[in-house]
């Protein structure tokens, strides 16, 4: 698979926004689709239960548990990986078509994920979603209301161990305004695109 088509002189680079769950990816990623001159935006598979916000087709797609293996089975996903006892994997055509067509393609995973794309895209570009705070990044996840108390707790454990992983990101971003972090990740982006 090309996930790199700037050999190809068309600049189309995968992009790889990860940082810890209730870091705000979502939000950062939908807002970012303002800025999309010629960016792709994957939808995630996955088999978790759908939040009352989101939609099918949109931010996800929700898939049974068998119908998730199964695809797995065919070699339909790019990337894949169990988080938190639900499945995500990133659908292969969508990226390759859109590459193929001279589009960067945006993908959000979680840094497990990023880590084992760092490994297959070396070439991609890897930008770290950083919560201002730990407790900024619990307030979210309460906010959230989709995950017990105890639930939180292994997330925000969690998270302590994943913001060491962002040393292995071409950038760190902070979550801390909207409007700048979208601003600054989509200057980062239109910068090492245009290289």
């Amino acid at each position: 698979m090309n996930t790199n088509s700037s050999d190809s002189g068309n600049g189309a680079r995968l992009i790889v926004i990860s940082g810890p769950s209730g870091v705000g990816k979502d939000t950062v990623i939908n807002s970012l689709k303002s800025y999309a001159i010629n960016w792709h935006f994957a939808i995630t598979a996955t088999t978790r239960n759908k939040r009352n916000t989101e939609v099918e087709g949109t931010d996800y797609y929700f898939m049974t548990r068998p119908e998730f293996m199964a695809t797995l089975d065919k070699g339909e996903f790019f990337e894949y990986a169990q988080v938190y006892n639900n499945w995500y994997g990133v659908p292969k055509i969508p990226i390759e078509d859109a590459l193929a067509k001279g589009k960067s393609v945006i993908l959000k995973v979680d840094v497990q994920g990023a880590k084992t794309l760092r490994e297959l895209v070396p070439n991609g570009l890897f930008i770290f979603l950083m919560p201002p705070s730990i407790e900024d990044l619990r307030n979210r996840l309460i906010k959230r209301s989709s995950e017990s108390t105890e639930e939180l707790e292994i997330r925000l454990l969690k998270a302590v161990e994943e913001i060491k992983e962002s040393e292995l990101f071409d950038y760190t971003v902070t979550n801390d305004d909207l409007t700048n972090v979208v601003r600054n990740i989509a200057t980062i982006i239109n910068k090492e695109t245009s290289r």
